[in-house]
This record gives structure tokens, C-alpha cells and sequence, in this order.
């Protein structure tokens, strides 16, 4: 049985994992919680079903090479080039001051010099795999927040590497510093010429095979690795290279694809790994550090990122959710401690506080994240105060409309609802929480107010109830709810968005004169078209479709 040990373990992890993650929808919480649980109750301290640690730390090291092979695969090379100066100050600015707070608050502790380094660069970033599989599976990626969030992040990752190839095999000593950062530059300078020479052709000559494509991406990812575990760099940084060195090529969406599941697989393998890794013989050592620390994160990170976001002129729900959002430490600060550990700059001990920081933090986060909607409704009163500091700039419009029409949200469909009103001479006011977009309306010469659909408040300022037409693009329950309670009447029309068709129900009962449902509209107007549209007309709809491609990617929403 012993040469069957490593499927029995994996099967294990698997079968524990779906268990928990069945109970865990079950009481709506998060599958990522559901996966570290498992961990800790088959691991070596729990009922010791996978107690091989050689066995935990492969699956671990694996787990993590490959999920940041897929990160760096996925990173759009354009989006990076387009990351503005907002995404970049916010993300920095996020990790100086989370940096300096954390080793302030480590010295007290009575941590050492350089550990206290390690663990405040561990305890300021967050976690990429985290937030983008929760905001994945709640649909809100391109949300304003969520884009906010990924650019934090994205920037994260970036010090995250940098870090990582000063600090993983120098321990900070000067001298070996300079020896690292060649090292690096060589690593990266490998990625360069391999990526203008000898994958271009090696890609056209398998591009044919999808087969031979993907074997040529897996062995890409651990070519790199080795390569960079030879230049004493972690395997990490050498497979995120490696995946942001494809994702140059036209074949990293078919690569991404195909990968998916093998990706679902090791976000298991490592997160249940992290649970495995909890050292309990530790626990009464580690645990106050640790629920003091992780208190840090959670209620550290939040208010920093909150007024950060803030100082560049977003809104409170914004601010607080793009927060929200990035309150957890990394998958990167565990990378970071395995480095450190390797170099003698971390004990044992402070490697298990910080693994249990993570399992804290991410659990608690990813719940908040889950709920951040109802979060920030209830604190909704309280952030008021820091919410009136620019409206008065970002507000254009007639002292009293009547019969007008309310677009709410113009982002996608509502920026083609205001084309649609304007061509039709009709008076419209655009409301929506993306100071960028406000200012593109205000430079049109289209009243607009910047606000929120969520606050009451909104609905007296723009006069909804003298209003004609009323659309919320914002696929948010409760604030269509609110919508329809505070602006729906015998007289005016009512159109709302929703995510699905329960909701939808909810909502015409309640009054909504439509509901929006963006994939059913999707589909009905296919339908439509493939039964009256001839040849001529489909190419005059393709045209009016580039021509409304080009213009959203000009839009700033």
C-alpha cells in the first residue's frame, strides 16, 4: 500500500474537501473556509488521516507553482500597461502603510529586527487567488470595486516578487542584496529572450495540437521553476515568470481554458495544505500573536485602504468594498515565510503564527467579502460623514426636472441608454458612483449627479418621483427594492436589473415595470435576430457593434 500512498492522500484531501464544502453551501459560507477546515481536521494535528508532512509541504510547494503559473497566464499584458496612477498609489500607498503600522506593532511585540521585516511584509498583502475566486463566483470582477481591488492586488503581486527575490535567499544582508537582484534581473532577462526567440516559433509550430499546447505550457511552468530553483529563487517566482512570459501569446486564453480545472483542483490542494500546515503543538505559544495580528489585518487594512480610495475621489460604498475586499493576508506571505524559514531569518514558530494569521484572516475575509453589501449598510450611517467631501463637484444638474428621465449606473447598458436619450432630444440625469464617469458626463454637458442608488438621499436630489422613466443598470437586490419603494408611482416607468430570475420575481411583484436579466436578454435578442436579420442587416449590426466596442473601451467606466 505504500506505493499508493501520495493517491490515497490526494483522494483523501478531496473527498474531505468535498464534504465540508457541501456543508459549508449548505450554510452559505464560503467553499475557501470549508477547504482549510478540512486541512486542520485530517491533518497531523487533527485526526491524522494525512500526517506525512514531506507529503503536505510537495503538494503544497505544487499547489502554489502551478496556481501562479495561472495568475501570471491570466494577467492581461494590455491591463497592466492601463493601470492608472490611482491603481498604483493605491496599492503602494496600501502596503507602505500597513508595512511601517506592522512594524511598529511586531517591535512591541518583542520581535527581532529581521523577522519583524518578514512578517510586516507578510502581514501587507493580500491575497490575488482569494479575492478574484470570491468576486468570480459573486460576479463582480468588473464591478467599479472589483477593479479597484484587482489593481491593488495586481501591484501587490509585483512587491510581492520583488520582495521575494530580495529577501529569499539574502536574508537582507547587503552584500548579498546586489548578488540577488542579478540573479533576478538574469531570471527575468532569460524570460525576455526566450519569449521573443524560442517561444514564438515553438507556438506556431504546436499551435495545432491543443494537446501538445498544454503539455508545452506545463513543462514551460517547470522549466522555469527549475531554473529558478537553481538560481536559489523559489520555484514560485520561476513558474509566475513562466506564466507571465505566455501570457503574451495569443494561446494563453485557450492555455487559461483548458487549465481551469487543473487550477479548481490545486486552489483545493492549497488551501487544504494551509490547514494541514497549522502547527497545533504551537497553538497556546502562537495564538494571542496571532488573533492579535490578524485583528490588525482586518481592522488595519480596511480603514487604510478606505481612505485611500477615498483620496481619490470614490465613493463610500466604493471605498468600503474595494477594502473590504483586500482585508487578508497573501498566499505570497506564506511563500515568504516557507523563504525565510529556509534561510534560518524565521522560526518555526512565527511561521505557524503567520500560517494561522492566514487561515484566520482569509476565513474571516472571505465571509466579509460574501457580505460586504449588508456590511456596508449597516456602517452606512456612520461612513455618511466622510461621504460629502466631493459631491458638490461631481454634481451638474437643473435645480427642478420634471418628466425627465433617471439613468442610474452608467457603465455597459446605461451608456447606451444615454446615447439612446439624447438622440431622442429627451432630458435625462446620469447617476452613478465612479467619479470618472461623472466628470466624461459633466465635460457633455449631461446632468449627472455622482451618488449612490443605495442612499436615500439620491432620490429627493434628482426629483425621481417627478420622473418619467427611471433604469437602474446596478444588478443590486436591495437597492432595486429601495428604487421601487421610494421612486415607483401610478405615472412614471420603472426598469431595474437583475442578476436572476427569483430576483426578477421579487421585483415585479414589487412594482418594477421590467427587469432586466442581461443573460435572457442576450439570448432573446438572438433569437430574434437569427430570425429576421438578413445578410446586409448583420453586417450593419456588426458595424454598430465594433463601432460600440470601440467606444466603451474609450469610456473611463
Amino acid at each position: 500500500m505504500q506505493e499508493l500512498g501520495l493517491f490515497i492522500d490526494i483522494g483523501i484531501i478531496l473527498i474531505a474537501s468535498t464534504i465540508l464544502a457541501g456543508i459549508a453551501r449548505l450554510f452559505k459560507q464560503p467553499t475557501i473556509t470549508a477547504y482549510i477546515v478540512a486541512g486542520i481536521v485530517i491533518g497531523p494535528f487533527g485526526l491524522r488521516l494525512v500526517a506525512d508532512q514531506d507529503v503536505i509541504s510537495t503538494l503544497s510547494e505544487m499547489g502554489i507553482a502551478l496556481l501562479l503559473f495561472i495568475v501570471g497566464l491570466e494577467i492581461d499584458v494590455e491591463k497592466l500597461k492601463r493601470i492608472r496612477m490611482s491603481a498604483a498609489f493605491a496599492g503602494i500607498g496600501q502596503v507602505l502603510a500597513m508595512f511601517l503600522i506592522g512594524l511598529a506593532v511586531l517591535s512591541m511585540l518583542g520581535f527581532g529586527k529581521l523577522e519583524a521585516v518578514y512578517v510586516s511584509i507578510a502581514l501587507a498583502l493580500s491575497s490575488t487567488m482569494v479575492v478574484v475566486k470570491l468576486l468570480s463566483d459573486m460576479h463582480e470582477l468588473d464591478t467599479l470595486h472589483g477593479r479597484i481591488s484587482l489593481g491593488i492586488l495586481i501591484v501587490q503581486d509585483v512587491i510581492a516578487i520583488l520582495a521575494l527575490a530580495v529577501l529569499g535567499n539574502s536574508g537582507f544582508a547587503s552584500g548579498t542584496v546586489i548578488i540577488s537582484l542579478a540573479k533576478g534581473a538574469g531570471l527575468f532577462c532569460i524570460a525576455i529572450v526566450c519569449n521573443k526567440f524560442l517561444l514564438p516559433p515553438l507556438l506556431r509550430s504546436i499551435a495545432k495540437s491543443p494537446e501538445l499546447l498544454f503539455l508545452t505550457a506545463i513543462s514551460w511552468c517547470f522549466a522555469f521553476a527549475l531554473i529558478a530553483n537553481q538560481l536559489g529563487y523559489s520555484i514560485a517566482i520561476g513558474a509566475f515568470l513562466a506564466g507571465v512570459s505566455f501570457a503574451y501569446f495569443p494561446f494563453n486564453i485557450e492555455i487559461a481554458g483548458r487549465i481551469q480545472s487543473l487550477r479548481d483542483f490545486f486552489t483545493i490542494i492549497f488551501f487544504t495544505a494551509l490547514g494541514m500546515q497549522l502547527a497545533l503543538p504551537y497553538l497556546n505559544i502562537i495564538l494571542s500573536s496571532a488573533l492579535l495580528l490578524s485583528f490588525f489585518v482586518l481592522f488595519a487594512t480596511i480603514p487604510v485602504v478606505f481612505f485611500i480610495v477615498k483620496m481619490l475621489k470614490y465613493g463610500n460604498k466604493t471605498a468600503f468594498l474595494s477594502a473590504v475586499a483586500v482585508a487578508q493576508i497573501s498566499e505570497f506571505s506564506l511563500i515568504l515565510m516557507m523563504e525565510g524559514q529556509k534561510t534560518g531569518a524565521i522560526h518555526p514558530t512565527t511561521a505557524s503564527m503567520v500560517t494561522l494569521i492566514a487561515i484566520i484572516t482569509i476565513a474571516l475575509s472571505a465571509n466579509m467579502i460574501t457580505h460586504g453589501d449588508k456590511l456596508y449598510r449597516l456602517l452606512q450611517h456612520p461612513l455618511a460623514f466622510f461621504g460629502k467631501r466631493f459631491e458638490e463637484d461631481l454634481t451638474s444638474i437643473p435645480k427642478k426636472m420634471r418628466g425627465h428621465a433617471i439613468i442610474f449606473g452608467c457603465h455597459r447598458i446605461g451608456i447606451q441608454l444615454v446615447d439612446a436619450l439624447k438622440h431622442e432630444k429627451r432630458s435625462v440625469i446620469v447617476v452613478d458612483f465612479n467619479p470618472d464617469v461623472i466628470s466624461r458626463m459633466m465635460k457633455e454637458k449631461i446632468p449627472c449627479v455622482y451618488g449612490d442608488l443605495g442612499d436615500p438621499e439620491i432620490f429627493d436630489r434628482v426629483n425621481a418621483t417627478e420622473a418619467r422613466l427611471i433604469v437602474s443598470t446596478v444588478p443590486d437586490d436591495y437597492d432595486n427594492r429601495l428604487l421601487l419603494e421610494k421612486a415607483k408611482n401610478k405615472d412614471n416607468t420603472v426598469i431595474v436589473t437583475a442578476r436572476h430570475p427569483d430576483e426578477a420575481l421579487a421585483l415585479y411583484k414589487q412594482g418594477a415595470d421590467y427587469v432586466i436579466i442581461p443573460r435572457i436578454i442576450a439570448g432573446d435578442f438572438m433569437r430574434h435576430a437569427l430570425q429576421k436579420l438578413d445578410a446586409v442587416q448583420m453586417k450593419k449590426l456588426k458595424q454598430r457593434h465594433i463601432k460600440d466596442m470601440q467606444d466603451w473601451k474609450k469610456c473611463p467606466c
